[in-house]
């Protein structure tokens, strides 16, 4: 009776990647939909704005979200992978969330 032998190519971090990447995409998803049942009027308080002011943005938000696919599946072949184009929205990421303080109206462009 012949016995096999299987490797573990991924050092069996493999199910530690799907259990963060599933809590990440929850935790983006999430604030996504919730936009409206939870910033949108915190948004209007602290702004000082009316609903149509905030729309663009909102909209905004969603086109990146859910659009950004085609542009950083673009990126990633012009830049040279997957890696580099991470590390690249990542810092664009922290680049907009530390500027957001800044704001001190929204939706007067």
């Amino acid at each position: 009776m012949a016995t096999e032998t299987f490797f573990r190519v991924d050092g069996g971090y493999a199910w530690v990647v799907v259990a963060a990447s599933l809590a990440g995409s929850a935790m983006s998803l999430g604030s996504v939909y919730s936009i409206g049942a939870t910033f949108m009027t915190a948004w209007l308080v602290d702004f000082g704005s009316a609903r149509a002011g905030l729309a663009p943005s909102v909209s905004l938000m969603y086109f990146i979200t859910f659009g950004g696919g085609l542009m950083w599946s673009a990126a990633i072949r012009k830049l040279g992978g997957l890696r580099i184009v991470s590390l690249l929205g990542s810092s664009l990421s922290v680049a907009a969330l530390l500027a957001v303080p800044l704001a001190k109206q929204i939706g007067s462009w």
